[in-house]
């Protein structure tokens, strides 16, 4: 009996959760949207300059955080987030065409 108490002790019980705390391990991660990040500090960052060839990487929110976001043209035709109450300078929430309107973002 003892040694399966040592061996439990040893092993652990593989229900543990890992420690949350330790976000840092996410910083730079590949991603494809904010729900790869794992955790509510960290946004899916696009950097505005590849355009849409742009690959996403977990990137902390900026803070403190604001109300203001500038919305750009994504390569899908819709809206991405960008602005500096989020995202870092040069980065938006998505491949985009850097252009503010779809509508004047072409064909």
């Amino acid at each position: 009996m003892k040694i399966c108490f040592l061996a439990l002790l040893l092993i652990g019980c593989g229900d543990t959760v890992p420690e949350s705390n330790d976000l840092s391990v996410v910083e730079g991660a590949s991603c494809a949207d904010n729900s790869d990040c794992g955790s509510a500090q960290y946004l899916c960052a696009f950097k505005i300059a590849d355009g849409c060839s742009a690959k996403g990487h977990c990137a902390h929110v900026a803070t403190p955080t604001c109300a203001s976001i500038v919305e750009l043209c994504g390569c899908n035709g819709q809206k991405v987030p960008s602005g500096p109450c989020y995202y870092a300078d040069g980065y938006a929430g998505g491949p985009t065409t850097g252009a503010t309107s779809c509508a004047d973002a072409g064909p």
